[in-house]
């Protein structure tokens, strides 16, 4: 069996990830700005590091804000502002699952197992990280079920996608992009989103495990907006700025302790 050797000492601009699911050899081919109106379920693909410029390299990638592996990789969006310029994502990963592994799945892998392996979503098509003989499997709890996509749509790897739930970024909208096909043209379609109850169950399996990470994501996105000219100098958005970090749901912050009580 194949063995993985897992390496996070990234540091200098050239060990960014220049390969997976896109060719990021043209830097021509990869636009600025993407004009889709990104939200909360969509799935899009956060640029390669090596097309940040010297600004976002420095905030994320010098920072360690951002590990350079979790770029180059697509990525649901958790939560996104009216008007805000940054959002919270979770990666999408193949965790080197391929064909001539047998789509063996992140948890399985040697370089992984010190990975909680409850902290695993499986998109439908890929190996689930909890079985039936499992504790952590129940049908009646959302977080140990497959993850969706509207339209009965699969990810591009459908056999291999992952989410781990401890990966949780925040990015700047504009180094969010389209999804592209294997020959290099865009998708004619709408985004790839997530069902409401697959986002539901993912955004209450994050706040139930790791409750003080997801707080300083959003804190931190907070302090980013209200840092820059972004939404809280909007008209068209002053409540949305003015809302508490803990409004993950945006329900109340009663729905959050609720979640991390139990």
């Amino acid at each position: 069996m194949a063995t993985y050797t897992c390496n996070s000492n990234y540091h200098t601009r050239g060990s960014c990830p220049s390969k997976d699911y896109h060719n990021t050899n043209d830097r021509r081919r990869q636009p600025r700005r993407s004009q889709i109106n990104w939200g909360a379920g969509q799935l899009a693909f956060l640029t390669s590091c090596e097309r940040y410029d010297d600004e976002d390299y420095y905030n994320l990638i010098q920072s360690k804000e951002i590990p350079p592996k979790a770029t180059n990789h697509p990525c649901v969006i958790l939560r996104r502002d009216q008007g805000s310029d940054y959002c919270i994502i979770t990666p999408v990963s193949a965790f080197s699952a391929s064909e001539e592994t047998n789509f063996l799945p992140p948890w399985k892998q040697r370089c992984h197992q010190r990975k909680a392996r409850q902290h695993f979503r499986s998109f439908r098509g890929s190996e689930s990280s909890s079985s039936s003989s499992d504790s952590i499997a129940s049908s009646n709890d959302p977080c140990s079920q497959l993850l969706e996509l509207r339209d009965g749509r699969t990810m591009p790897k459908p056999k291999a996608s992952w989410i781990y739930i401890e990966h949780i970024y925040v990015v700047p909208v504009h180094l969010l992009i389209p999804f592209r096909k294997p020959g290099g043209e865009w998708e004619p379609k709408e985004p790839r989103q997530l069902t409401d109850d697959s986002l539901a169950a993912l955004k209450k399996h994050i706040a139930r495990e790791t409750p003080d990470l997801l707080k300083s994501k959003l804190n931190q996105m907070d302090q980013f907006n209200k840092n820059t000219s972004s939404s809280c100098n909007k008209p068209d958005a002053p409540q949305q700025c003015s809302q508490s970090a803990l409004n993950f749901y945006g329900q109340t912050n009663q729905t959050y302790k609720a979640v991390r009580a139990n």
